[in-house]
């Protein structure tokens, strides 16, 4: 088993994608700025894993995710918990490019991708994985939700070729009623938002 610490950055015109992706107004751009960077301050992203005929993966941002998006809610502050959710989400898609480029120095070979538990292979691998990495301060239920929430678990293969881009996850992924999938059109990025954040944009369905 390997650890890597990850160093994750978000440039000042990543913020404005962020703004145009989820449809905050140009008035939210500061104080996204200013939860952006209180967020880069306090998380620890890391990686775990192990390069055989699989490589397994376990990628987390941490735990001050999920301690500062809780705090955001209890205090009624739903635009800012969003933005927490928002922005983490990009910093993930940052850290799988990034354990691309950590298993390619390791290894001189490219992974094939990005297998995530529950699609091509069942979810309980996890606890095969699990066993292997000893990811520490990481865990899952009986139901194999992970914590942090912010932390993902997948497998790959790895090739010689490097592909175009290795940080689209959404094309690859099946869970089509995640509020964070990019859509063919960003259009509809809200459709499937909890009933709290619908609360933000005016989006409550009925």
């Amino acid at each position: 088993m390997k650890r890597e610490e990850l160093v994750l950055q978000l440039e000042r015109e990543k913020y404005t994608e962020i703004m145009e992706r989820y449809h905050f107004s140009e008035s939210d751009l500061p104080m996204l700025e200013m939860v952006g960077n209180y967020l880069l301050q306090e998380i620890k992203p890391e990686m775990f894993y192990e390069c055989a005929a699989m490589v397994y993966v376990v990628v987390s941002l941490g735990e001050s995710v999920d301690k500062l998006q809780n705090r955001y809610t209890e205090e009624g502050n739903l635009l800012e918990a969003y933005m927490v959710e928002c922005i983490s989400m990009e910093l993930l898609t940052q850290a799988y490019e990034r354990t691309g480029e950590i298993i390619y120095r390791d290894t001189g070979k490219w992974l094939s991708g990005f297998d995530f538990l529950g699609e091509k292979y069942p979810l309980s691998l996890m606890e095969d994985i699990f066993e292997v990495l000893q990811p520490e301060g990481i865990c899952f239920n009986h139901a194999y939700m992970l914590t942090p929430k912010k932390t993902v678990v997948f497998v790959s293969q790895l090739q010689k070729e490097r592909k175009n881009s290795m940080c689209y996850i959404c094309s690859q992924c099946s869970n089509y009623n995640c509020i964070n999938r990019l859509n063919e059109s960003t259009k509809n990025v809200n459709r499937n938002m909890t009933y709290g954040y619908q609360r933000i944009f005016g989006k409550k369905e009925r």
